[in-house]
């Protein structure tokens, strides 16, 4: 239990030290020629649509079909 307690804690401090290192050392593109992050579209699209979600109203009434076209 205490082996798995330990990786736990290394596997939680190790994450974001990678993530930090890998954007402090440049290897992150940063260029717009450059191909996308990984996820980057992924987590673009998750963030769009929650924005969405968040200002769709929830009882919007039916329009009404008019006929005028």
């Amino acid at each position: 239990m205490t082996r798995f307690v330990a990786g736990l804690v290394v596997g939680i401090i190790t994450f974001p030290l990678a993530f930090y290192f890998y954007f402090a050392t440049g290897g992150a593109p940063v260029a717009t020629a450059e191909a996308a992050m990984p996820f980057e579209k992924t987590l673009a699209h998750k963030a769009l649509n929650a924005r969405i979600r968040k200002e769709m109203p929830m009882n919007a009434p039916p329009s009404k079909a008019t006929s005028r076209i």
